[in-house]
């Protein structure tokens, strides 16, 4: 039973490719609150403040990429 759910993805094909180095995108940013000063997060591991930052592609070929930043 257990094997109907396992799956081996290292035969799994290609899904998306990168954003090439140097393509510029319109993105739209959104900055998730994480409780401290209503903008930043903290870490609980090492106490750093930092924005958590999601960027979203709104057009072109990479139109709903999305990925994410941390900055310190």
């Amino acid at each position: 039973m257990l094997q109907d759910f396992l799956t081996d993805f290292n035969n799994a094909k290609l899904q998306s490719s990168l954003i090439p180095k140097g393509t510029i995108v319109k993105v739209k940013m959104a900055i998730k609150p994480g409780g401290y000063e209503n903008w930043f997060t903290k870490s609980y591991d090492t106490g750093s403040i930092y924005l958590n930052a999601e960027f979203t592609v709104i057009e072109g070929p990479y139109a709903n990429v999305r990925f994410t930043n941390n900055w310190y």
